[in-house]
């Protein structure tokens, strides 16, 4: 059986391309699940949803590790680049 686990639905800003091309983003959804594709049996998978049809537009199985790592370099980027902005707007 599997255990999927918790998915964590986070509401989404911006765009993302898939096989039909350039869609808006609605929300993603995070989770643990085993794997379709991927060569390994069990990760994190991250659907990304567009606006109002409820199905995942891209979908990406990756390790932990790579979970991780890619956790990461998100939050890296904002904490640099994020703050710049808020103050740009302030002056």
């Amino acid at each position: 059986m599997c255990d999927v686990g918790n998915a964590k639905i986070v509401e989404m800003m911006g765009s993302s391309r898939g096989v039909q091309g350039w869609f808006t983003l609605g929300h993603a959804q995070v989770y643990h699940d085993h794997f379709v594709v991927a060569q390994l049996e069990e990760g994190i998978v991250v659907d990304l949803m567009g606006q109002g049809d409820g199905k995942p537009q891209v979908c990406m199985e990756m390790s932990y590790e790579s979970a991780r790592q890619l956790a990461e370099a998100l939050l890296e980027a904002v904490e640099t680049y994020a703050p710049r902005k808020a103050e740009a707007a302030v002056s």
